[in-house]
C-alpha cells in the first residue's frame, strides 16, 4: 500500500486456555495479535484503548456475551486519574507506545482476570467480599461485576469481542516509538505527549475477530 494512506490493522484475540475451571489458581492469558498492512513501521498510543488490555479489561472496552441467552455480561469499570503523559525516553509512560512493524504480528497480553487473584464464580463474586487463602470471606469489598473470567457462571459458554468504538480516533504516527521519544534533558512542551502529534487520517481496523470460551466449576 502507499504509505500516504492510513493503514489498516487487524486484531485477533486468543486465550491460553479455551476452557477455564474455577479450581485453577490463575486465570488464562488474554492476547491480542495486531497486524498492519502498511509497508513501514507505525506507533500507536494505547492508554485507555483495547490495545492496552490490562487497563481495558477494567474499563469495559471488551464485550463479554453469555451465549446461553445472548445477554451482555456486566463488567467492572474503574475510573483512573493521572498526570499528563510524557514522551521522555526511559519513563514509565514508554510502555503505552506500541510499535507495529510491517509484516510482523505484534502481541499484547494480560491475565484474563483480576491480576494475580484467583478468579471466583458469579455466585461468590456477587456477594461482594474478598476471600482469604482458606476461602473465607474477609471484610474487604470487591466488585460484584465480571473482570475477565472472574464473576462468570460455571457451565456457561461466552464470546469475547473487542469494543470497536473504543478503537476510533486512536493516536498514531509513522515510525517507531524510538523515533517519537525524546531524551531526558529535553525541555518544555517538547517533553510531553500530545494528541496533536497524531497523524490526521484515522486508522482503520479490519478484521476484528472474536473468541468463544467456556468456564467450569
Amino acid at each position: 500500500m502507499a504509505t500516504s494512506e492510513a493503514p489498516t490493522l487487524s486484531i485477533t484475540p486468543s486465550l491460553s486456555r479455551s476452557t477455564y475451571s474455577f479450581s485453577e489458581p490463575q486465570p488464562p492469558e488474554l492476547s491480542l495479535t495486531v497486524t498492519s498492512n502498511a509497508d513501514k513501521p507505525l506507533t500507536v498510543f494505547t492508554w485507555h484503548r483495547p490495545l492496552w488490555p490490562k487497563l481495558a479489561l477494567c474499563q469495559r472496552q471488551f464485550i463479554i456475551t453469555d451465549l446461553t441467552d445472548n445477554v451482555e455480561v456486566p463488567q467492572t469499570s474503574v475510573q483512573i486519574q493521572r498526570m499528563p503523559f510524557t514522551r521522555i525516553r526511559g519513563s514509565s509512560d514508554n510502555v503505552y507506545f506500541l510499535t507495529i512493524m510491517p509484516g510482523t504480528p505484534t502481541i499484547v497480553s494480560t491475565p484474563f482476570g483480576r491480576g494475580t487473584a484467583q478468579p471466583q464464580p458469579k455466585a461468590v463474586a456477587q456477594r461482594g467480599w474478598e476471600l482469604d487463602s482458606e476461602g473465607k470471606e474477609m471484610k474487604t469489598r470487591r466488585s460484584v461485576h465480571t473482570h475477565g473470567v472472574d464473576g462468570l457462571e460455571p457451565g456457561h459458554r461466552y464470546r469475547l469481542d473487542v469494543k470497536r468504538v473504543e478503537l476510533y480516533g486512536m493516536w498514531w504516527r509513522w515510525g517507531s516509538k524510538e523515533d517519537y521519544l525524546v531524551d531526558p534533558d529535553t525541555q518544555g512542551a517538547d517533553r510531553m505527549w500530545s494528541p496533536e502529534h497524531s497523524e490526521q487520517s484515522p486508522l482503520e481496523f479490519a478484521p476484528i475477530e472474536s473468541i468463544d470460551f467456556s468456564v467450569e466449576k
